[in-house]
């Protein structure tokens, strides 16, 4: 219907879990959640194996809006992004890592990964901005969004929503 609104963003290439609300009365109250930071997110991805890391690792550093308009990138001064790093399988040259964002910047993640070596499997904008291909989802980006976890701010219960699919 008309009043189902997403509660927070997710980039149009990340698959995966996402809230909507569709009682104008109550969305506030979760609508919070996330600039509050009182919601845990959790992403899978595919990107490169980097065995020389230790893991889990926590990545802080400043992003800032990049060149063309729409990238972001990292720059030197206080760090205003933050993501917990863990790598969950190897699969030879490419492994499988949960990343647990603390901020929700964008790009947030793909440009950290970037950071560390390990850009995403299949991004078209880092680290090299690749020619608009419209609705073409044959390689699809491997990032998804995986679990969302948070305390009911209405209820007070645990909730937990989680994406069937896997990468």
């Amino acid at each position: 219907t008309a009043d189902i609104t997403p509660l927070h963003r997710l980039d149009k290439d990340t698959a995966g879990v996402m809230l909507f609300s569709h009682n104008p009365a109550t969305r506030a109250a979760y609508h919070t959640l996330f600039p509050s930071r009182a919601i845990q997110k959790t992403y899978h991805a595919l990107a490169r194996t980097r065995t020389d890391l230790h893991y889990p690792l926590t990545v802080r550093t400043r992003l800032v809006p990049g060149e063309p308009f729409f990238l972001m990138r990292e720059a030197a001064g206080e760090a205003n992004a933050e993501t917990r790093v863990r790598l969950l399988e190897p699969r030879g040259e490419v492994s499988l890592y949960e990343l647990q964002p603390v901020t929700g910047k964008k790009h947030q993640l793909r440009v950290q990964m970037m950071g560390l070596g390990m850009p995403l499997l299949n991004d078209a904008l880092y680290p090299v901005v690749q020619p608009e291909n419209g609705d073409d989802y044959s390689k699809p980006l491997k990032l998804l969004a995986k679990r969302l976890a948070f305390i009911d701010p209405l209820t007070g219960a645990a909730r937990a929503f989680e994406s069937g699919q896997d990468l």
